[in-house]
């Protein structure tokens, strides 16, 4: 059992098993990456505002309204 691919392992856990609960089981497995996918998505969204977003419409803000009005 050492060394064995994933879709041995896979095959060697589902053995037995009918067509159904292997797709439920493939469903489950697709949700789950679906949830990290999102929560990857949610915290890249999150980093590109706090690095990015906020600064940049701070400098504007600033070179707007405040050093830009002693030039």
């Amino acid at each position: 059992m050492e060394n064995q691919t994933p879709l041995e392992k896979f095959v060697n856990t589902k053995e037995g098993w009918d067509d159904k609960h292997i797709q439920l089981a493939q469903l489950y497995e697709l949700k789950l990456i679906h949830k990290k996918l999102e929560r990857n998505r949610s915290n890249t969204s999150t980093l590109v505002w706090w690095l990015i977003a906020f600064p940049l419409i701070t400098m504007l803000l600033i070179l707007g309204f405040g050093l830009g009005s002693f030039t």
